[in-house]
């Protein structure tokens, strides 16, 4: 009789947590549920590569595939190559430039391995736009989105530390650049695809996200150049 029990009490107790998942679902998938708003725009790629979640100005908890006007206060949740993405509508030509974040830490890689402060800069801007918790869905980390193979080769311990993410992610860059010569868009290609893929391509490899990294991080340089 006990085990009777006992066996009834347990699928009592299954149907209950079935039941309590699937309102649970629901109530996250319903376009209804309370507080929270997911603004989707038909051109967000299948990778889901930027997530932002913000308040808008209701104050309410809202999600989506856009940087959020008005507000520099939002999370970002999922994000892959700021300046990789086709469906980045950001202006890389007229985009607010960041002067005065990581400045010490930008002039001493920059002094440290013989590059100009500028191409830093842009690289961290198109990498994680200044976000030092950046973290994409294929690993790579922080300011300038070192994979953690990459870190570890360069000393990294902590790539979530800012100075520890520039001093290797500008050594990395360094690297490439004398891996190719000096020619930056090699270098840039390498930094964004890895270099025995541009050594395989003989070139820039034929990939839209590489190619629109290259033109947005060197009209990035461009204007930092001239702004610093």
């Amino acid at each position: 009789m006990n085990l009777l029990l006992e066996e009834i009490y347990l699928k009592i107790n299954c149907a209950l947590l079935i039941s309590f998942a699937l309102l649970l679902e629901t109530i996250l998938n319903s376009n209804s549920a309370v507080a929270e708003t997911v603004y989707n725009t038909p051109s967000k790629n299948e990778s889901g590569d930027l997530i932002f979640k913000f308040r808008n100005s209701d104050g309410v908890l809202s999600f989506s595939d856009r940087q959020p006007r008005g507000t520099t206060r939002y999370e970002l949740l999922k994000f892959d190559c700021y300046a990789c993405q086709q469906n980045n509508r950001t202006n890389f030509s007229t985009t607010p430039l960041e002067l005065v974040k990581y400045r010490t830490e930008t002039k001493q890689a920059a002094k440290q391995n013989n590059l100009p402060e500028a191409l830093i800069r842009a690289v961290i801007h198109a990498e994680s736009n200044f976000k030092a918790t950046a973290l994409s869905s294929k690993g790579a980390q922080g300011l300038m989105q070192l994979m953690p193979t990459t870190a570890q080769e360069l000393g990294v311990t902590n790539p979530n530390n800012t100075s520890e993410n520039i001093a290797g992610g500008s050594q990395y860059l360094a690297q490439q650049l004398a891996r190719f010569n000096n020619n930056e868009r090699l270098a840039l290609a390498a930094y964004n695809a890895g270099p025995t893929t541009v050594e395989r391509h003989k070139g820039v490899p034929p990939y839209p996200e590489t190619q629109r990294y290259i033109e947005r991080v060197l009209t990035l340089k461009s204007r930092y150049e001239k702004a610093l």
